[in-house]
């Protein structure tokens, strides 16, 4: 039986639910990334119900919409879908108004984060639409300085169908936002290079997770970028972690001083080295100190030799 990142998530919401009860945190999880403690979210409930405010604000707050980029765990989601690598798929923001997180979601309405555990869960969310009505959501938003993400400007959420399932069909799905990087504050001489992690699903058959490193390495005064994408089928619960081989990026687009940039990737082994790949990205933070982008592409599966298509998101940070 196959076991991905969301199963092990959804495994472990239980476990955090209790701990919200008065047990303590632990850390469990793969041998690569501590699973995103989301909670489960409870039955919709009406309007009625009390939500409970953030205290404080939780990692990243701007005063403009957050760049975001994600992916979700299927293809046959319908209106539920995330279009990798689109930019304006996933709509996040900081109220500093409310004092709270506003996320639109594709599928659902527009809501606001509330903590579902206070004091026992602070990474563990719910969302309420205008009305004040439960969303069939569970989210977990992780801290841009959790490991293994060791970041500033960027970091990673996670959300989730109610497990009772409220929507057809069950979608899990994550995806990276950051504080974005303002125009004219993008170096123009020198280069850089960003070392970023792959959080990253199979799409084409609600599989396996994709993880592992790409490298990204600008010559901003030429106005150029290279690089490439070493990703990894994996599955704890198959003992699964298989390289997919490394996909140079090609037909680049980046410009002096610009604040985002994409490409493709030759595909390695593919008849068509360049089929159905892209990647979109964009720079967070002051001076570019760190980036986000989503991607993606074909695979041949090590497992069966059959050609299946992932995709997934980067996040990472100038060297």
């Amino acid at each position: 039986m196959k076991r991905s990142l969301e199963a092990n998530v959804l495994l472990s919401l239980t476990v955090l639910a209790l701990a919200g009860c008065g047990g303590s945190g632990g850390s469990s999880g793969t041998n690569f990334i501590p699973p995103p403690p989301v909670t489960p979210t409870p039955t919709p409930t009406p309007s009625s119900t009390p939500t409970s405010p953030m205290l404080a604000p939780f990692g990243l707050k701007s005063s403009q919409q957050f760049a975001t980029f994600g992916v979700l765990n299927r293809s046959d989601a319908g209106k539920y879908n995330v279009a990798t690598a689109d930019p304006n798929a996933i709509k996040f923001s900081w109220s500093a108004e409310a004092n709270a997180y506003e996320v639109t979601l594709p599928g659902f309405a527009p809501a606001r984060l509330a903590l579902t555990f206070p004091g026992n869960n602070p990474v563990a969310f719910h969302a309420t639409d205008a009305s004040g009505n439960r969303l069939p959501l569970a989210l977990s938003v992780w801290r841009s300085s959790d490991a293994p993400l060791n970041l500033s400007y960027s970091s990673l959420a996670f959300y989730a169908t109610d497990p009772g399932g409220a929507t057809d069909p069950f979608i899990s799905a994550s995806f990276a936002f950051g504080v974005s990087t303002a125009p004219g504050s993008v170096p123009v001489t020198g280069t850089a290079s960003y070392d970023a992690s792959i959080f990253g699903r199979t799409t084409s058959n609600n599989g396996y997770d994709i993880i592992g490193d790409a490298r990204l390495t600008f010559d901003f005064s030429a106005g150029s970028l290279s690089g490439y994408m070493r990703p990894r089928l994996f599955s704890d619960w198959d003992a699964v972690d298989r390289t997919l081989g490394q996909y140079d990026f090609n037909q680049t687009v980046y410009s002096t001083g610009s604040t985002t940039f994409s490409g493709k990737f030759v595909v390695p082994n593919a008849p068509n080295a360049q089929s159905d790949t892209a990647f979109q990205g964009q720079f967070t933070g002051p001076n570019a100190a760190e980036l986000i982008a989503g991607w993606r592409a074909p695979y041949l599966d090590p497992l069966d030799n059959a050609w299946k298509s992932m995709g997934g998101v980067w996040v990472g940070k100038k060297q």
